[in-house]
């Protein structure tokens, strides 16, 4: 519940923040790039997401996400709060698309 809470007010605070300082304007749309493979999409671009077993998802989403670049510490317990929310809130963030970024957090 806490942890949710934390990525919640991230999301609406320090990612946002980052993606209007990354963002460049492009004709009449503003874009982004993903810097693992250069790839340029709009800021509001969606798309299905495959699933699993294969099927599309029923809702889309951006075809973007902001990526901590050295992750964050893990909240096991109460005594990682602190730790973790340091490294969410001022940790150094990127944007990557989809696949980099489930291949920089999954590995290959």
């Amino acid at each position: 519940m806490i942890r949710s809470a934390l990525r919640l007010v991230w999301r609406n605070t320090k990612r946002k923040e980052h993606i209007v300082s990354v963002r460049f304007k492009f004709g009449k749309k503003f874009h982004l790039h993903c810097t693992g493979c250069g790839a340029l999409f709009a800021m509001n671009e969606r798309d299905y997401r495959i699933k699993k077993d294969g099927t599309k998802s029923k809702k889309t989403r951006l075809v973007y996400e902001v990526d901590h670049i050295e992750g964050n510490h893990p909240f096991l317990s109460y005594a990682d709060l602190g730790k973790y929310a340091e490294t969410l809130f001022n940790g150094k963030l990127r944007v990557l698309c989809v696949k980099c970024h489930k291949e920089k957090t999954y590995g290959n």
